[in-house]
């Protein structure tokens, strides 16, 4: 999914065509659901069945390397007894040397050619292996060989460079072509994002921003790297997932690296500078403002379709008594227009063919009418379902943003809490230090009036061998305060030697002033 560091990159993604907001469908929910479990069970199966058939393979190919060495040091000591039995028939003492030489060489050959192959029969190099994880777009597992001054590209599969087990290269619509590289130098596994669309992360922490390449970040045995993000298509409503996977990082002599000490978000020494809190409030404030937007669209779209009930059914019960009244009065009319006149029996007929016929005309027009108002009452109905439609889909959309929303209320109460144990650390701290401080100052203060006194004291004189012996006694006196002064406490504060060599000058200064103010 995506993780986004700041604004700047969170409009952006929105206005990127074929990304909108992963909502869930309002038909067949539940089914997708299933067959989404179904198939993400499917391929954790057969990723745990590939790794144990690669495990399979890896013990396999040790038990034939064991037994391969066992072959070659019983071919040894069977040369080695040849040699003791023909040699021993010439000269006893040479045999044993000879015997000691050779077998000493032939173990020390047979090691050499040992160490020089790996356990896969390549030659002994940095190596990297991806496992895919559950949450990743399906991959099989790759063993990377990171040679020194090489770097292993990781990107998208093209016409060019295929998909392998032995590089980085996926078949994965998220990854750019040259998404990122890793390489081995001294010791150490470093990993670099190429300028990538969508972001290389190494424990939910992103490199660098969009299309921009970042610095060289060290890695770790057991750190989680992803490549890309899960974007999905407006046209297909199909997401792509992106790659994520599992580090286990050896060194050339077998030996893997050791796991990283960084702490994540969870930990205690995750430190979030307040402008990423103050994003975050405005993302939360903006998600508040669509939801409450959402509502009132909700709220309108009810009424809309309780008001459009309520006249279709009000309408349609009034068209029908106005045809039926319409009906009667012109029934009424017209008997009343035949009582009135003396009519014989030959208009009589003709009136009651025209009857027939002005019958035969209105209920022509009457069935008209009533299939032009049953296709109307039609399109209405699928005016109404269409609406239905839409307030389940908002309603979907508005538990999926309250969800969010508490997620990211959740998040930022630890980070708080994480802020306010961190700032309380660090108040203790500052207060111990000035404690110490101050504990500092006042020892010296003491040092400085006891130094003034023996000054004082030894400044006294009046011949020049008193001068002499007094000076030297001086010299020996402030030689042994600096000694003093370097083995105590006062070594341990910053400065340290300045604040020596400026007592040690005050009390030399101070005793030939006193001197000269004697003669």
């Amino acid at each position: 999914m995506v993780f986004i560091n700041n604004r700047d990159e969170y409009l952006p993604f929105l206005k990127a065509p074929g990304v909108r907001m992963q909502t869930p469908l309002v038909n067949n929910v539940t089914t997708t659901t299933t067959t989404l479990n179904r198939d993400v069970a499917a391929q954790v199966q057969q990723q745990q069945q590939q790794q144990q058939q690669q495990q399979q393979q890896v013990q396999q190919q040790q038990q034939q390397q064991q037994q391969q060495q066992q072959q070659q040091q019983q071919q040894l000591g069977n040369f080695n007894n040849n040699t003791n039995t023909t040699i021993n028939n010439n000269n006893t003492l040479i045999n044993n040397n000879s015997i000691s030489v050779s077998g000493s060489c032939g173990t020390l050959n047979n090691n050499n050619n040992i160490n020089s192959i790996n356990n896969n029969g390549q030659p002994q190099v940095a190596r990297a292996l991806l496992i895919c994880r559950p949450n990743s777009h399906p991959f099989n597992n790759r063993t990377l060989y990171l040679e020194p001054g090489a770097q292993a590209k990781v990107g998208r599969s093209v016409a060019r460079i295929r998909v392998s087990e032995n590089n980085a290269i996926f078949d994965c619509k998220v990854l750019s072509r040259n998404h990122a590289v890793l390489w081995y130098k001294d010791g150490r596994f470093f990993i670099k994002d190429t300028g990538s669309s969508n972001g290389t992360f190494i424990n939910n922490f992103r490199l660098s921003q969009t299309c921009s390449e970042s610095e060289p970040y060290e890695i770790s045995s057991g750190d989680i790297v992803q490549f890309g993000v899960d974007v999905m298509e407006n046209t297909r409503r199909e997401t792509h997932g992106c790659i994520t996977a599992t580090l286990k990082l050896f060194l050339p002599d077998g030996r893997e690296t050791k796991a990283s000490q960084k702490v994540g978000i969870g930990g205690q020494s995750a430190i979030i500078p307040p402008v990423d809190l103050y994003r975050l409030n405005q993302y939360i404030q903006e998600a508040n403002q669509r939801e409450q937007i959402l509502e009132t669209k909700l709220v309108s779209l009810q009424k809309m379709v309780e008001l459009t009930k309520k006249n279709f059914i009000t309408g349609w019960q009034a068209m029908i008594d106005e045809d039926r009244l319409l009906s009667r009065i012109d029934m009424l009319e017209k008997k009343l227009q035949y009582c009135q006149k003396n009519i014989t029996e030959d208009k009589l007929r003709e009136e009651l063919i025209k009857l027939v016929d002005e019958k035969e005309e209105y209920q022509n027009a009457a069935k008209e009418a009533m299939f032009k108002l049953h296709q109307e009452r039609h399109q209405a109905v699928h005016k109404q379902i269409s609406l239905e439609k839409l307030l389940r889909t908002s309603e979907d959309e508005c538990s999926l943003l309250s969800e969010q929303l508490n997620k990211t209320k959740q998040q930022v109460q630890e980070m708080t809490i994480c802020m306010d144990t961190l700032k309380s650390q660090y108040d203790e701290k500052v207060a111990s230090s000035e404690e110490q401080l101050k504990a500092k100052e006042s020892e010296i203060t003491s040092l400085t009036h006891k130094l003034d006194h023996f000054v004082d004291v030894y400044a006294i004189g009046s011949s020049d061998d008193e001068q002499q012996q007094q000076h030297q006694q001086h010299q020996i006196h402030s030689s042994a305060m600096s000694n003093w002064l370097k083995n105590s406490d006062i070594k341990k504060l910053e400065g340290s030697e300045d604040i020596i060599k400026a007592i040690c000058n005050d009390t030399v200064s101070d005793a030939h002033g006193k001197h000269c103010g004697v003669f």
